[in-house]
């Protein structure tokens, strides 16, 4: 969801975070401002419509006058603020999968459209949640070059990233079945709705919500060719 002026004009109320790597809050929201931010909305909203856990999330675009701890951003950078997590505690993919198999196929069959790391699967609040997305999807780059540059590297990396790497850690952690079935359900969806990306009100709104449709409908067509 979009949101206007997160800070209502004022940033004196966020507060700075005692460790570098940390990020800064603002209420119970994480600031998370980095130049993958846009990649980390499209991954958010891809999450909602598969049904993925993540916490609820705010985006917003980085105004030039909106200075935060120093931080340098470029024309149409976004900004996320995060629905803090409490008592947070890192799990892996076999502990989840010890539990519930279904949503351990599911966050795997959500990574199938990973490009590069993993996001962190953490319990709080009484659930699991996926945070830390920035490497979903092909990365969007400022010009064409760039994004044709992108989409041509994450095509590349499709098939062997569900054959070589996404398949065999479902077969390692015993959810072959629950993966495949959770990929179906995937599909299932795209084929009865229509999955779209929303930037409004951002100025280079229809090149994201396309490149981002184009990222996501093509590595699904791979995935589904491989199975």
């Amino acid at each position: 969801m979009w949101i206007k002026d997160p800070f209502l004009g004022s940033t004196e109320s966020i507060i700075k975070p005692a460790h570098p790597c940390h990020y800064p809050s603002y209420g119970p929201w994480i600031v998370k401002i980095k130049n993958t931010g846009i990649n980390e909305v499209a991954a958010y909203q891809l999450a909602t419509h598969l049904a993925v856990p993540v916490p609820e999330s705010r985006w917003f675009i980085l105004e030039d006058d909106l200075p935060i701890f120093g931080t340098s951003h470029c024309e149409g950078s976004v900004g996320m603020l995060i629905k803090q997590i409490e008592n947070p505690v890192n799990e892996d993919l076999a502990t989840v999968a010890s539990v519930d198999a279904i949503l351990a196929g599911r966050i795997l069959a959500y990574f199938c459209f990973d490009r590069q790391e993993w996001g962190e699967i953490i319990r709080g609040n009484g659930k699991i949640n996926l945070i830390d997305l920035e490497f979903m999807l092909a990365s969007y780059a400022p010009t064409s070059a760039s994004r044709k540059n992108s989409l041509k590297e994450y095509a590349e990396l499709s098939e062997p990233f569900f054959t070589q790497y996404a398949s065999q850690e479902a077969v390692h952690h015993e959810i072959t079945t629950e993966f495949h079935s959770e990929l179906k359900r995937f599909f299932d969806y795209i084929e009865k709705h229509k999955v779209e990306f929303d930037f409004h009100p951002h100025p280079q709104k229809k090149t994201i919500e396309s490149y981002f449709l184009r990222c996501f409908q093509s590595r699904a067509e791979v995935i589904r060719n491989c199975m």
